[in-house]
């Protein structure tokens, strides 16, 4: 079952109990967006229990392949449903303060010690990642330790591109690839265009970023983007993203997920529809 499909048939009562008081300006929203058409409205609207209104928009919505997924959970944020689009899509709530006191102090107990904090908590034993990046600062310039420091750092988070070789500009368009994605990732990357174009255009400094990071794209490929977008629309960027990321190598849909997973919702629907 599509991810739109599962995550609306898993989600149907809850839709039904949290929408039905605003199921009318919700659909009536929706039809403004373009997402529904006239008649389907009206359809919608000529349901007499609010309840089993809810039921028909999203009947109507499953009918659609993408199901206007985010398209939805955008118009539920407009209503402000926050908490039941993070339900939804799985994301976690923001805690309470009594519970968010509780999860920093937990943190705190478990998280790696930085040198400022070494000071004050002298009775705290270095951990292993202060202990290689305090060996590979002793002596600059060693590739050993350089990797050592590089490999903990891919264990904890991100590497900074600034940091990562190559920094030259020739051999980052070697390791940019280029080429067509494999037949199967391109027919899904396709299907799924419009709402990839959607949600990144939203965020697409953000999207790009992490691509960047990635080796995925290189600075040519930010600046042309960025003109696109100074120049006509986030939307018109966002479609040539896209379009320019079907041609980065037969296999790079999964470094494209691996890219944009932490931030992007589209990026676990890709996950989830490669893998089923």
């Amino acid at each position: 079952m599509p991810y739109y499909k599962r995550k609306y048939t898993e989600n149907e009562n809850i839709l039904r109990t949290h929408l039905a008081d605003d199921i009318n300006k919700i659909a009536r929203e929706l039809k403004g967006r373009t997402v529904l058409q006239d008649h389907q409205l009206k359809r919608i609207l000529a349901v007499e229990n609010p309840e089993d209104r809810v039921s028909e928009l999203i009947s109507t919505l499953k009918e659609y392949r993408g199901g206007h997924f985010d398209a939805f959970m955008d118009c539920l944020t407009y209503f402000h449903h926050d908490k039941l689009v993070k339900e939804i899509k799985g994301e976690p709530v923001t805690r309470s303060h009594t519970q968010q006191t509780a999860y920093k102090k937990a943190e705190d107990d478990t998280r790696p010690v930085c040198r400022t904090e070494s000071v004050i908590r002298s009775h705290t034993q270095p951990t292993a990642y202060q202990k290689v990046e305090d060996d590979t600062r002793a002596v600059p310039g060693s590739q050993t330790q350089q990797a050592a420091y590089h490999k903990v750092k891919d264990d904890t988070g991100p590497v900074p591109r600034s940091q990562t070789q190559p920094r030259d500009k020739n051999e980052v368009c070697e390791i940019t690839e280029s080429g067509s994605m494999k037949d199967s990732h391109e027919r899904l990357w396709i299907s799924m265009t419009e709402r990839i174009v959607y949600q990144l255009q939203h965020d697409l400094d953000d999207a790009m970023m992490r691509l960047y990071q990635a080796w995925i794209i290189d600075l040519d490929d930010k600046n042309r983007i960025n003109k696109i977008s100074k120049e006509k629309q986030e939307v018109d960027a966002a479609r040539e993203l896209v379009d320019l990321l079907r041609n980065r190598g037969d296999n790079v849909l999964e470094r494209i997920i691996k890219a944009l997973k932490p931030k992007f919702n589209i990026a676990k629907e890709l996950e989830y529809e490669l893998n089923n």
